[in-house]
């Protein structure tokens, strides 16, 4: 499939007649024999299913569902899809489609299409997968015994990555490849051409605590005091109470005082900015090295602890300390390093270690209850299950890691930098980059000479042509303004860029960034001391279509070193290094065009006679149309040239989408053909 559109105008020429003109635009067929016996060939096969992940059921012996998806949580379909032929895949879709499930059992029958909130069929298909198109599809072939995308092929439609939001319920997911080889080879093996994993979407809730500095910092630094909040906050995909959070918190390291600061007027807030002028809070120590437990938080109010599943005006009720879902609680605090220490550190340490809920749970709240029927009935005395509404105890919730939390500190100097954002900026009027030359600024050699128009992306598709991928830079260390230039960095990021399809990286390092998502820009500087606390680098790259990974990393030096006397590295924090965007589509749109003649008068063969022909051509990513191809070809056009410009009327531009031809030679007698092909850069 060539990415050019060709356009065909059919004239009929008389000696004293009119010309009948007419168009239409060409296309190329295949067929497949699909009886035809093959001993080989290809087999695109989708071994397995890693996202999401099949979920196991409750298996009723107190074995809770495992591997199930939270109700909200937006979910991407990761696919293992190899090819098991010996023969090249050519062509090959996806298509993925959620059913609902009927029975809750993996392997059960299917049920109709799921559909989302706004009653959208839930059924994807990508049929751009593999084609021989370089500039449709990400690849072309899938060699034999290759594996698509490393084994981690994220389903996409048209360069976006499909995500599906579920619902609670119980769902069949199923995977459909549709593969072909050369000249319409057909898959060896269509019993490996789909598969089905069961997935079960539940209900969750969540206690959510977090510790942050007021400074903003990761560590803290400097002599002093240092103010700290921490806040608990309840969250779920349903409404539901916490009771009786308990929660601990620790204070440990080279510290002098610390103290928390409690709510004395009773309004839930404590917004103290550690200096002892907010007088509706009062000042509580915090022994240094000991556990410090909290368990009144939220409101102190009478709620019910019980209720008969049977008979809800049957119940009990009791006082409780209760946090509603998205309910915020606070405690403000202040911590004083340790003067006396050169070289220490500290941290404060949370963690909820209990909590009650409330509600209808089994087999939790069960209990049997003797049915008496009356006489003669069957089952005159039986025992039934009855789930009542009750408190239980929970030691954690569904996701522990949000549990707990920890911020840390240093008296001695904390070494970091991060990678704080990574965008892309596309669409510039003008694909020339500066270059080294006389009357340059050479700091601005490799950047755009022009500015983007649609800055600040963070997700595909793109289009293809001149982009700038762009990395913010933190300094991360503990005290930033440090005297003496003890924390001033210089740095530098280093950009990877990856095909994904031919696994081709490409490698550049920078240090500034000029036309990227800003106009103009500034060159490099340090980061840290007198210098600011944020950088950007960007680098300029022109994006094919295809479907690529990108990863920025930053590296920084102190004094020109990267590691200290003992030769241990001044990054303290290697795993805010990079920043990553996987699996970006770049796609390409064809161009379209219509050929008009622009005389309806009649035309007759002489001297004199000039027919012009006019070609309406647009390109979506070239809306100036300076970078379209147009090829022409008419009665009696010598061919020659360069470039894929054949004729005398080929060429680059706008000032090529006309063509002025002089009729008079006898080979325009009869039904002649005048057509025009406009390409793109991609072409």
């Amino acid at each position: 499939m060539r990415k050019t559109t060709p356009i065909i105008l059919t004239m009929i020429m008389l000696m004293s007649a009119f010309a009948s003109i007419g168009w239409s635009e060409l296309d190329a067929s295949k067929t497949s024999n699909e009886t035809d016996a093959r001993v080989g060939g290809p087999d695109g096969s989708i071994t397995d299913i890693t996202e999401p992940k099949q979920s196991i059921p409750d298996n009723g012996f107190g074995n809770p569902a495992q591997y199930t998806i939270d109700a909200g949580e937006e979910t991407n379909f990761e696919l293992f899809i190899e090819n098991l032929g010996d023969a090249d895949i050519t062509q090959l879709s996806i298509t993925v489609t959620i059913y609902e499930d009927v029975d809750g059992q993996i392997g059960g029958a299917l049920g109709p299409i799921a559909t989302d909130a706004n009653g959208v069929q839930l059924t994807w298909t990508n049929n751009e997968v593999i084609c021989d198109d370089a500039f449709a599809c990400p690849q072309t072939t899938l060699a034999p015994a290759a594996v698509l995308d490393g084994g981690s092929h994220l389903m996409s439609v048209q360069g976006s990555i499909v995500t599906w939001t579920p619902e609670v319920g119980d769902y069949q997911i199923l995977v459909e490849v549709d593969a072909e080889g050369l000249d319409g080879a057909a898959d060896t093996e269509p019993d490996n051409d789909d598969k089905i994993n069961f997935v079960s979407v539940v209900d969750w809730t969540d206690i959510i605590v977090d510790l942050r500095w007021h400074s903003g910092k990761d560590v803290e630094g400097g002599a002093g005091p240092h103010d700290f909040t921490l806040s608990l906050t309840t969250t779920g995909s349903i409404s539901w109470d916490a009771r009786n959070i308990t929660l601990e918190l620790d204070v440990t390291g080279a510290l002098s005082n610390a103290v928390y600061w409690t709510d004395a007027d009773g309004d839930n807030t404590t917004d103290h900015d550690g200096h002892g002028e907010n007088t509706e809070e009062l000042n509580n120590t915090l022994i240094v090295g000991t556990t410090h437990v909290f368990d009144e938080i939220g409101t102190f109010e009478n709620v019910v602890t019980w209720e008969d599943g049977q008979d809800r005006t049957v119940n009990t009720t009791d006082n409780r300390w209760n946090m509603r879902m998205g309910s915020v609680w606070n405690l403000n605090g202040t911590v004083t390093p340790d003067g006396a220490v050169q070289e220490g550190a500290y941290e404060i340490e949370v963690l909820v270690t209990n909590y009650v809920i409330y509600g209808k749970y089994s087999p939790e709240c069960d209990r049997d209850v003797n049915q008496t029927g009356e006489e003669g009935e069957d089952g005159l005395n039986t025992t039934v299950t009855v789930t009542d509404s009750c408190e239980i105890d929970k030691l954690s919730d569904a996701n522990p890691a949000t549990s707990e939390d920890m911020i840390m500190g240093e008296i001695s100097n904390f070494h970091d930098m991060s990678v704080s954002s990574l965008i892309i900026n596309q669409r510039y009027d003008a694909e020339t980059l500066y270059a080294d030359q006389t009357g340059n600024d050479e700091q601005l050699n490799g950047f755009p000479t022009t500015t983007s128009s649609d800055p600040g992306l963070r997700e595909g598709p793109l289009q293809p042509g001149l982009a700038t991928v762009q990395a913010k830079v933190s300094h991360n260390g503990n005290n930033p303004n440090a005297a003496d230039s003890e924390q001033e960095y210089g740095w530098n990021v280093t950009f990877k860029i990856t095909e994904r399809s031919t696994g081709v990286e490409t490698v550049e390092v920078a240090t500034a960034c000029f036309n990227g998502e800003m106009p103009g820009g500034i060159g490099y500087s340090n980061v840290g001391g007198t210098f600011p606390n944020e950088a950007d680098a960007c680098i300029a790259y022109i994006f094919a279509p295809g479907n690529y990974d990108i990863v920025a990393t930053v590296s920084f030096t102190l004094r020109n070193l990267s590691v200290d006397a003992n030769g241990n590295s001044y990054d303290r924090n290697s795993f805010n290094d990079a920043m990553s965007m996987t699996s970006i589509a770049v796609l390409n749109n064809r161009p379209t065009v219509i050929l008009s003649l622009a005389s309806d008068d009649a035309i007759i063969i002489g001297e004199g006679t000039e027919i012009m022909f006019e070609a309406l051509a647009e390109d979506v990513e070239d809306p100036s149309g300076n970078s379209l191809v147009y090829n022409w070809t008419y009665p009696g056009m010598i061919e020659g040239g360069e470039g894929g410009l054949a004729g005398e009327f080929d060429g680059v531009g706008k000032d090529f989408s006309t063509m002025t031809l002089n009729v008079f030679e006898d080979y325009w007698i009869g039904s002649k053909t005048v057509s025009v092909a406009v390409s793109d850069t991609f072409s």
